[in-house]
């Protein structure tokens, strides 16, 4: 959701880095196959990251859901350009909320994880609420026309039969997209109505999300010492590494059946297919020792059944 575009030519070219996630909660790595376009950890369920690749798998333009989706998209866009052509803020919601409508009807893989079955109908009104607001901010055509140069300023090399990008004109566009983007979350989190997106969508994971996208798109276009720059500055550096060997086990999601691949440690996993949150093992109290069996729903602690001493939960896995 809220995708920020930033375009260029895609080729069919061998990626040097592969992308590594970190949970934000528990510092634990994504160990088992990414299956949706939204990453969850596979240690506490936490919303980590999403993964470009994923989301390309989705979008499958040869099918009939594909085909149909972009029929309604450009009857919508349409409608959309008229309205706000025409200064119809009105009319411009009314397109985009059936926009996300027809979108998340679609492609379901796209719902946020976090985002419950009776939040829907919200999350859809706060998605159409932000596309108009920022269509029709003070500033934002300059925002677009700023980042549009610097896009079209980008100069670009070729080495061994492949395209690159020249290091310091692609900085500019990078600096000039985060600048914008970093002041559009912001604003987005602190406007009326649209306060679900700080339960659902935190600023931090919001950030991460669309720089992660970003460095994904962009990396093959990168030399070597290029894609660490891109990385340092996008804070994403050290979320590129090499994973120990990890003992994986398969168990079956206790709402659907589905097999799920649970690490060895992890206290929560959350099924792809039917979005269950399945809890694992028992945590031993700090102050007593005492082990304690997790409720259905808890949060990031719990209180010990021998001693009630609070018990964090979620703790830092991996440093």
């Amino acid at each position: 959701m809220f995708s920020y575009q930033y375009t260029t030519f895609i080729e069919n070219i061998e990626i040097m880095k592969a992308k590594k996630f970190i949970c934000p909660k528990c510092g634990a790595p994504k160990v088992t196959k990414i299956e949706t376009s939204y990453v969850v950890c596979d240690y506490c369920a936490s919303l980590v990251d999403v993964d470009i690749t994923m989301g390309e798998k989705e979008y499958d333009p040869d099918s009939e859901k594909t085909q149909y989706f972009e029929i309604q998209q450009n009857y919508l866009n349409h409608h959309a350009a008229e309205a706000f052509e025409s200064g119809d803020k009105q009319g411009y919601y009314n397109a985009r909320y059936k926009f996300w409508q027809v979108y998340l009807d679609v492609y379901p893989n796209y719902i946020l994880p976090t985002i419950a079955p009776d939040q829907l109908e919200m999350w859809i009104r706060v998605s159409a609420h932000s596309d108009t607001y920022f269509q029709f901010k003070e500033g934002g055509e300059a925002d677009r026309q700023k980042q549009q140069v610097a896009n079209d300023a980008i100069q670009w090399y070729q080495k061994d039969g492949q395209n690159y990008a020249e290091i310091n004109s692609f900085m500019h566009a990078v600096e000039t997209y985060k600048s914008v983007l970093e002041n559009d979350l912001k604003e987005m989190r602190e406007m009326e109505g649209l306060e679900l997106l700080n339960e659902v969508f935190p600023l931090d994971i919001a950030l991460k999300k669309e720089l992660s996208s970003f460095v994904q798109m962009w990396l093959p276009y990168l030399e070597e010492e290029n894609q660490d720059k891109l990385l340092k500055y996008t804070g994403l550096n050290t979320e590129y590494i090499d994973l120990p060997p990890i003992k994986i086990e398969e168990k079956p999601c206790s709402h659907c059946g589905y097999t799920l691949q649970v690490p060895d440690g992890a206290i929560r996993s959350r099924c792809p297919e039917c979005n269950t949150e399945n809890t694992w093992g028992k945590v031993v109290c700090a102050s007593c020792g005492g082990e304690n069996d997790l409720p259905a729903n808890w949060h990031e602690t719990i209180s010990c059944e021998y001693c009630t001493s609070e018990i964090r939960v979620i703790g830092k896995i991996f440093e």
